[in-house]
C-alpha cells in the first residue's frame, strides 16, 4: 500500500456552499499565496465527563463530546478583494470599506497538496483577523480559522479527504 504524506500546500479554494447545503461545485481561489507554515487541519481534544455514585468507586456513566475541528491558514495578500472575501464589507470606487459588525461567512474549502491529496470542508465558518504588520522587516497578513461545522445537507460528510482526478 503506497504512502501518501500530507505536505506540500498547492492552493486553497472556497465557493458558496450548494443550494441543497452540500460541498459547493464552484470553488475557486479566493486569497491567493498562504503563509509558509501557517496550513492546518486538526483540532481540539474530545472532552469527557465521567459521573460517579457514592456506592461505586468507577464511574456509572461517561459522556464524550467530540473537539471542535477548523482549518486554518494565513495569507499576505492584502487587496480591497481579499478584504472583502475576509471580512464583508463593500468596494466603492477602489476603496475598501469594512462592515460595522462582524459578518458570518460561511464557505465549503478544498485544500489541494502538490503531492496530489485533497482535504474538502462542507460547511465551513470563516473567522479572519488582521494582523497588518506596518514595519519594513516583516510582511502583513490575514489570519483565517475555518471551523468545520456540520453540513446542512443529510448524509452529507463534514470533512473528506482523497487524490486529485
Amino acid at each position: 500500500m503506497a504512502t501518501n504524506h500530507s505536505f506540500k500546500l498547492k492552493r486553497i479554494l472556497f465557493g458558496n456552499l450548494a443550494a441543497d447545503g452540500g460541498m459547493s461545485t464552484t470553488l475557486t481561489e479566493k486569497f491567493g499565496e498562504t503563509v509558509l507554515g501557517t496550513a492546518r487541519f486538526g483540532g481540539e481534544d474530545t472532552t469527557t465527563t465521567n459521573f460517579f455514585v457514592e456506592e461505586h468507586d468507577d464511574a456509572v456513566e461517561s459522556i464524550s463530546v467530540a473537539g471542535v475541528l477548523s482549518f486554518t491558514f494565513s495569507t499576505h495578500n492584502a487587496s480591497q478583494t481579499a478584504f472583502l472575501n475576509a471580512f464583508g464589507g463593500t468596494i466603492v470606487a477602489g476603496v475598501y470599506h469594512a462592515p460595522d459588525s462582524e459578518q458570518d461567512i460561511e464557505q465549503s474549502i478544498r485544500a489541494e497538496l502538490q503531492t496530489g491529496l485533497f482535504f474538502e470542508f462542507t460547511r465551513v465558518k470563516v473567522k479572519a483577523r488582521p494582523s497588518l504588520t506596518m514595519a519594513k522587516d516583516t510582511i502583513g497578513q490575514i489570519d483565517f480559522t475555518c471551523t468545520i461545522l456540520k453540513p446542512s445537507k443529510t448524509g452529507e460528510s463534514k470533512w473528506r479527504s482523497g487524490q486529485v482526478a
